[in-house]
Formats: structure tokens, C-alpha cells, sequence
């Protein structure tokens, strides 16, 4: 049956029964403690529930080397037709049989016009990335897990602001992730304003954005600082306008080195980025890629090895065609 949260301004329903089974938790706590199934979870927190899908939970178990994949989504393309709640990672968990962690933003669920949210928050509740990293805190508590994060575009994004508050060093492999939410299609940003703080009219100015965005307290940039804690690789598509109006202001946040034609490597070697050739414009990772770089942290290995797969496995390059952000 669909369901309703009490947030702010119009809401969506969502369909919660096309994922199985519904579990109900009053807090972070109560969830991590309790018996774990594949259906959606809807946790409680102060300002709303989150939406979490728990997937192949049958491969949690107490062993000593647990790993879990964590998935946070991009832009939802045909709103308008689609009903809610928005997960992904469940293909990539099938395919290397570990537990999966998959959060819908809540932001999506206020309108239907609404397509990206970036895991931010809206009004009343500007703290969507903290209760992720809540969420996850206390399951890593229970199960002394590693995780693994995985996602792009607006994905990408979530997850960089969301380990600013994960307190175990966790690996994350992203591709195109947005670094400051005002930089990108000032119509998505325009759509995200007016949605999270119920206006009536939004500024399409990138530094009007910006102000905005800084003036309602979202936290809409992300820096290398956020991610120090952790491993990631982000990979860039050359053909995306992400290059210049995310990837390099990303760089330009902490000390980044030059580490072979397409490669740069952060100051302690945290952080790889990427710069490949896979498709036109913003495209997503092939899932082939994805799925074999997963597959090498599955297996113990860690950014060194996942730079030797695709030094030695990146696609020939593509004719430039039209960019996309």
C-alpha cells in the first residue's frame, strides 16, 4: 500500500511492496540490533524516516571478514513516470554475492518534479548524509564489516558528503560525481531549490545558487578533506563537462599529483582519480568495469590493483561527440 512521510510541503506515495517485505525501526539503533531480511527498512529519525533496502542478507554471517556494499543513486530520468522509493546496487550485489545497503533520498519523495537531491536534505532536514553515515556507524558496530561504496553522478556526490561521517575507513569507487551542486544543470538545481524549501521561484544563476544553497545551510560542496579517512577511486570521463566544472575545483581542494598521462594521486595516496575514455558525455561506468573493480576489492586488493585493471583494461577511445554535465 503506498505510504506517506510527514515531511515538509507536497508528498509523493511510494510503492514500498515492489522490494519485498516492509520492516519498521525507531531509530538507527533499533535497526542495527535487530535480525537483518532483504525488504526495505524504514529507519526513524527526528525530521522523517530514510528509506534503506537490504539485499542478499544471507551472506551476513559472523565471520570475521564481512563485506557489504553501500549504494546511493543519481538522477531519476522520467520522474514523472516512476514511483518511489530508488535504489540501486542490486544487480552489482547479485553478481558478488555480498549483503547490500542501498539508500533512496529522501529529498525525492517531496514532488514529482523533483529528479536529483544529492542526498543533501531539504528544509527541516539538512542532515540526510548524517543519518546515512548513523545508519551505517551502527551496522558496522554489529557486524564488524567492511564496506564498500559505490555510485555516480549525484551518487557519487552522496557518498563523498556521507563518509565525511562514517567512522570506519571504508573503500569507494565513484565515476562523474558532481563536487558542488551549484555547478551543475542550473534547471536540476533550480528544480532541487524550489522542491527542498518550498519556493515559489529559484535563482538559475550559478552564484545566486551558490549564496542560496550556503544561506538555507546545505552543505553543497564536497573536498578532499571529507574523504581523507577513506580509499576512493573516481573516474572521470574525459567527454563529460565534469572535467572542468567539478573534477578539477575538486582538485584544486587538496594536494594532488600527477601520476602518469591519466592519473592523479592525492597526497598519501587516498584518493586516485581517473581521467578514462568510456562513452559520450556523462555516461555511467560500464557495469562491466564496475563490476570487475568491485570484484578486486572483494578479493582483498585495493587502489594500486584496481589502477593496474584499468591501466591494462581501458576501451580504446571514443570520437568526442556532444558533452553533456
Amino acid at each position: 500500500m503506498p505510504s506517506y512521510d510527514d515531511v515538509p510541503g507536497q508528498c509523493v506515495a511510494y510503492n514500498y511492496s515492489a522490494f519485498g517485505d516492509e520492516f519498521i525501526y525507531s531509530s538507527a539503533v533499533e535497526f542495527a540490533v535487530s535480525p537483518h531480511y532483504d525488504g526495505v527498512s524504514r529507519i526513524g529519525f527526528p525530521a522523517g524516516n530514510l528509506d534503506v533496502l537490504l539485499s542478499n542478507t544471507q551472506y551476513l554471517n559472523d565471520s570475521d571478514d564481512i563485506k557489504v556494499l553501500v549504494c546511493l543513486g543519481g538522477a531519476i530520468s522520467k520522474r514523472k513516470e516512476m514511483v518511489g522509493p530508488f535504489f540501486s546496487g542490486r544487480g552489482l550485489s547479485a553478481k558478488l554475492e555480498i549483503p547490500l545497503i542501498s539508500f533512496s533520498d529522501p529529498t525525492l519523495k517531496l514532488n514529482n518534479d523533483i529528479q536529483i537531491g544529492w542526498y543533501t536534505g531539504h528544509k527541516g532536514r539538512l542532515n540526510v548524509a548524517s543519518e546515512i553515515a548513523s545508519v551505517l556507524n551502527c551496522f558496522a558496530d554489529r557486524y564488524n564489516c567492511k564496506f564498500l561504496f559505490v555510485g555516480g553522478s549525484a551518487g557519487g556526490f552522496g557518498i563523498m558528503n556521507a563518509l565525511r561521517g562514517v567512522v570506519r575507513p571504508s573503500v569507494a569507487i565513484i565515476w562523474n560525481p558532481q563536487t558542488a551542486i551549484w555547478r551543475y544543470w542550473p534547471s536540476h538545481v533550480n528544480a532541487y531549490l524550489k522542491a527542498a524549501f518550498s519556493l515559489s521561484e529559484a535563482p538559475v544563476d550559478r552564484d545566486d545558487a551558490r549564496v542560496l544553497l550556503d544561506r538555507k545551510g546545505v552543505h553543497a560542496e564536497v573536498r578532499s578533506k571529507d574523504i581523507a579517512n577513506h580509499m576512493v577511486l573516481y573516474c572521470q570521463n574525459r567527454q563529460d563537462k565534469h572535467v572542468d566544472n567539478h573534477m578539477k575545483p575538486f582538485l584544486s581542494t587538496g594536494t594532488f599529483f600527477r601520476s602518469g598521462k591519466d592519473w592523479y594521486k592525492a597526497a598519501g595516496g587516498r584518493c586516485l582519480i581517473w581521467l578514462g575514455r568510456w562513452g559520450r558525455g556523462h555516461a555511467p561506468l560500464p557495469s562491466n568495469l564496475t563490476i570487475a573493480l568491485a570484484s578486486i576489492w572483494k578479493a582483498g586488493g585495493g587502489l594500486a590493483e584496481m589502477r593496474s585493471y584499468l591501466s591494462e583494461a581501458m576501451p580504446p577511445p571514443v570520437s568526442p561527440n556532444s558533452n553533456s554535465e
